[in-house]
This record gives structure tokens, sequence and C-alpha cells, in this order.
């Protein structure tokens, strides 16, 4: 790991601390978004607190993230910004309500820039909500390519990675453009450990890891491709910890296709770019159900891709010419 990995890691340990804090208090404090998603004081104190970080070491680069001052309950808000500001203060000393809102507002939404920062402060939050996993993601772009992502996942445990019987939770995936991906579990002063998918090249023997929330996909084309594949083991897993699952082996795909009911939507930069890298550098391979890659253009929303595809790699082609046969029996 070079300096800037083992900063990265430091940074996203501790806010991943900060958001076990803030659920182990029971102050979740949910609040509902205006696209009636939830948002709690984790979600906000852990841009809050990657945004601190950003603001002192990359001054000027530009941050696009789930949350905004948008995020802000409209009623009971300077209620809610005192809870934030009492339980960040272990973390980054007293702020007053100009620098909550400051940080927040680092957010830009979009950018022209080449060079820019992509974050889910908690991707998964009704995972987190419910005591399931969810995950931190940071990456970073340059030239409309990913080379830094970090993925901490405060709730997961990788008990096949470790000699030890007695693995606590908690493990922290990073990748390097063309240096590799490691997990390193549990602790910062343990030794990070080289990550590669699974060797499987056998459909029917593949893992899949679907969205833990029925609506967020379609349920009767995943079956479909399931039939088709052969595969009869389907789990379901909150977040981006889906792509930490499958760069470390313990998985084979990730399928996720638009709801039945919101045909148009389209996948969000923040939802992937943290664990595309690291599934990449492990081996693996991340397009849309049709094969196309995903283009980063400084946007929030992955406009030219439909749905996520993600595998191992052995099995890419053969699991896209399966989607793409069921994607034309529309």
């Amino acid at each position: 790991m070079d300096n800037l990995s083992k900063e990265l890691a430091k940074l996203m340990w501790n806010v991943g601390i900060f958001t076990e804090t803030v659920a182990s208090l029971g102050m979740e404090n949910i609040q509902t978004k205006e696209d009636f998603s939830p948002v709690t004081l984790a979600d906000l104190g852990a841009q809050i607190m990657v945004s601190h970080w950003l603001n002192m070491h990359f001054e000027g680069e530009p941050l696009i993230a789930e949350e905004s001052l948008k995020s802000l309950p409209k009623t009971n808000r300077d209620a809610f910004i005192d809870k934030l500001k009492g339980v960040l203060e272990s973390f980054l000393g007293k702020l007053s309500q100009k620098e909550i809102l400051d940080y927040l507002e680092l957010n830009c939404f979009s950018t022209k820039k080449e060079s820019y920062w992509v974050l889910d402060p908690l991707d998964g939050t009704k995972g987190f909500i419910r005591g399931n996993q969810y995950a931190i993601s940071l990456g970073h772009i340059n030239k409309g390519t990913i080379d830094v992502g970090v993925l901490a996942c405060p709730r997961l445990r990788l008990t096949h990675l470790s000699d030890r019987k007695d693995v606590q939770q908690g493990c922290l995936f990073f990748a390097e453009k063309g240096k590799g991906a490691w997990v390193q579990l549990c602790n910062l002063s343990s030794d990070p450990i080289p990550i590669h998918v699974s060797q499987c090249k056998d459909p029917s023997q593949a893992k899949l890891f679907r969205s833990y929330e029925s609506k967020h996909t379609d349920v009767e084309k995943t079956n479909r491709f399931c039939e088709k594949m052969g595969m009869k083991l389907s789990i379901p897993v909150d977040s981006q910890v889906k792509y930490g699952l499958l760069a470390c082996g313990e998985g084979e795909i990730i399928l996720r296709f638009t709801p039945p009911d919101n045909p148009n939507y389209r996948e969000k930069v923040w939802d992937h770019v943290g664990g595309a890298i690291i599934l990449h550098e492990a081996g693996g391979k991340v397009t849309d159900v049709f094969g196309k890659a995903f283009q980063y253009n400084g946007e929030p929303l992955l406009s030219n891709s439909i749905g996520v595809f993600a595998s191992n790699g052995y099995l890419h082609d053969i699991g896209v010419n399966i989607l793409q046969e069921i994607m034309g029996e529309l």
C-alpha cells in the first residue's frame, strides 16, 4: 500500500466506526428524502467526515456524492443538525452549524473536470437500518477511468480469508488501477490480503448475489436468467458489499435489472465506483445487462447503461448472451 491508500484506509475505517457507533447508540434518526428513500444521521455524518478529509487533502477537486443539503429534514432541521453535531464531535471535534452545511455543500452533483471523487456515504441504508449489510464507498475518477477505490464493510465477516476461527466482523477492500485489489480484516494493524475472483467456469455451480430489496430489480427476469444459466444458488445482499464478496471469490455473479415499475431507471455512479474497480483489479468484470461498459463522464447517472451485470470474468460472455436473449424477448 502506498501512502494515499493507507490514508484512505484510515479514513474509511474511522467512518465505519462512526456509522456503527450511530447504530449502537440507536441514533439512526431516520428521515425520508424527496425521492422517498431513507436517510439517517449515519449517512450525513459519514459524508461530512469524508468531505472534511477531502477538503484538507484534495481541496478544489470536485466531489459527486449521494447526500446534500436537500437530504436534511425540512421540519425540525435545527434539532437534527444539533444531533449530527453531537455524534460527530468525538470524530471531528466541535463543528458549527455553518460548517455542517458547508461540508454538505461540497457535493457538486456534476462536474466537467477530468479528476474528481465519487462517494456513497452509506450504500444500503435500508440494510443499515434493519441490522444487515451496508458499505461506505469512495472512488476517484481521472479521465473517465476509476483509478482508486475503497469499500468499507463494517458488518462483513470474511472467515475464509483467515486461519483464525474468531474473525471479527468488519473489513476494508481497496484497489488501485493496475496494482491489484486487497482486503484488510478487522482492524488496520493486520496485513492487507491480496484477493482474486473465483475461478468457477461452470454456470450451474455459480452463486448469484442479487438485490435484497425485490423492488430494486426485476424478479421475473432474474429467475429466468438463473434458469437459463442452470444456477441454483441466489443470495440477497444489500449494497456494494456484493462487489467485495465477488472480488474475494465468495460468489460469481451480480445482477440487477431495471425495476418493472420504473423501466427508465438508470444506475447512479456512487452505487458502483468504489466497488467496480475492486472487482476489476481482482480479475472480474462489470457492465450493464447488454455487456456495455459503464461510462464515467462527471454526471450522477450512468445514463448510457441499463441495469448491472458483474461477474468473475470467466462467466461474463455466456451471461451477457443469455441476458441479451432475455432482453430481446421484450
